[in-house]
């Protein structure tokens, strides 16, 4: 909503701390100078203010602060860190460096989708990311009739333009042209030729690719999964979830919990990323732990809900412990012994 003076302003609903293990979460929310029921401007200045203020503690080799807000008024902050002596390396692919062109039909239409959906956004009329409505033959359609209309026009262009697309994703300099690319890809009506460019994706330097092709690969998965026609490498996506930022977790566990409905997936996403799906499930902020939730429900064949913690703590412990199986059959409900 804006206010009198044109500004846009959300209330802050929940500030989350994320990778901290030694630091309590409320010193570190202390640093940024908000509390949760304030209202809240968005700014570029504002947030980077927020991270300097972070990695004043000193106590941290990495801080990054996440800003999601939702068409009902309500904002989340998370704070992402990883803490001096526990560092790993964070391992991105080298940036492309052609020169490859896209159609300008390609860029206009992508442009115009983008420019709509951030008026919905910041009017709070619209989903906190594209392509979050009604599924139809795979793909999800936001609600929003006028969005609905380009994405539509994406499904008749994108097959004409397929080659140049994946060209673009995996060799472009541009970052633009691999965003419009990573996001596009996820309408090809040839879903498996798409599956390597799209995961190479997933660790390139630009944060907005990486959640473009997360994204894709959620519509890529589905279909993988209701056809058996092809296989998803799992890898790239566990290395995407356990990047620090908070999108790249959501995005990631967004592909995951498509990937669950299969037996095939469900013990190495259980091993390699059951711990962080139980932290996910913690978080303030819905689209983590939404997506976390979603994970959860898939591997499990339980239906507790995302606020029965205690529930989920414990078909996990078991599950660890292979007491309970973390695999049952597709489409079946899983009753505990």
């Amino acid at each position: 909503m804006a206010d009198a003076g044109g500004q846009y302003r959300f209330t802050i609903s929940g500030i989350d701390t994320f990778g901290n293990q030694k630091i309590p979460s409320q010193q570190i929310i202390d640093m940024l100078g908000v509390t949760e029921g304030t209202h809240f401007e968005p700014g570029t200045l504002r947030m980077r203010r927020m991270r300097e203020n972070v990695e004043a503690l000193g106590n941290f080799s990495h801080v990054h602060v996440a800003l999601v807000l939702y068409p009902d008024g309500k904002a989340y902050l998370t704070v992402d860190v990883i803490e001096k002596g526990s560092e790993r390396q964070l391992i991105f692919r080298p940036p492309p460096t052609g020169v490859v062109d896209l159609p300008g039909e390609v860029l206009a239409l992508y442009d115009e989708y983008l420019r709509l959906w951030g008026r919905r956004v910041r009017n709070q009329t619209a989903a906190p990311m594209p392509g979050t409505g009604t599924s139809d033959c795979g793909h999800r359609f936001s609600r929003d009739s006028e969005l609905r209309s380009l994405e539509e026009q994406f499904i008749e262009l994108v097959p004409k333009h397929q080659d140049a697309l994946i060209d673009a994703l995996a060799g472009a300099r541009s970052p633009k042209k691999r965003r419009v690319a990573a996001a596009m890809l996820g309408w090809s009506s040839e879903p498996e030729s798409t599956v390597c460019a799209l995961t190479n994706a997933l660790s390139d330097l630009d944060v907005v690719v990486r959640s473009n092709a997360g994204l894709s690969l959620v519509y890529t998965s589905r279909i993988a999964i209701e056809t058996g026609a092809f296989e998803i490498p799992l890898q790239p996506i566990l290395d995407m979830f356990h990047l620090p930022f908070t999108t790249d977790r959501q995005k990631a566990a967004l592909v995951l919990a498509e990937l669950a409905k299969s037996k095939n997936y469900r013990p190495t996403i259980l091993q390699e990323a059951g711990r962080q799906l139980m932290q996910m499930l913690a978080l303030k902020q819905p689209s983590n732990r939404d997506a976390a939730h979603e994970v959860l429900r898939q591997m499990s064949g339980l239906d507790y809900t995302a606020d029965q913690a205690g529930a989920w703590q414990e078909w996990y412990q078991q599950a660890t412990r292979g007491i309970v199986t973390p695999l049952p059959e597709e489409g079946g409900n899983q009753t505990e012994t």
